[in-house]
């Protein structure tokens, strides 16, 4: 599922929206926006899904400890791997194609 499908304009989005918004939940915003996009990711393919829970778990553990206050090179490594998936699933396809280019 992509963002401009019919199926994400005028289903997925207008769920989360509602459930976001609904009353007396705004205690689980979060954790519903997270589940969110899971499922949003996982519809793409269940690798997607994992590597985003990945990365989240990620900066969950390590912004829990007390070295991501103190040094400074443990945050460039809690930082470097969410980007790094980032650039793998968004831009590698950008410099590896070999018909890019002004010719």
């Amino acid at each position: 599922m992509i963002f401009n499908q019919f199926e994400f304009l005028f289903i997925f989005l207008p769920l989360v929206l509602a459930a976001f918004f609904a009353p007396r939940c705004q205690a689980f915003r979060p954790y519903m926006l997270v589940a969110a996009s899971l499922i949003f990711y996982g519809l793409s393919g269940v690798e997607h899904a994992i590597v985003l829970a990945a990365g989240i778990l990620w900066v969950y553990f390590c912004a829990r400890t007390e070295k991501i206050v103190q040094n400074r090179a443990w945050l460039i490594a809690t930082i470097v791997p969410p980007v790094g998936a980032l650039f793998y699933y968004t831009y590698l396809g950008f410099f590896v194609r070999e018909d890019i280019g002004l010719k």
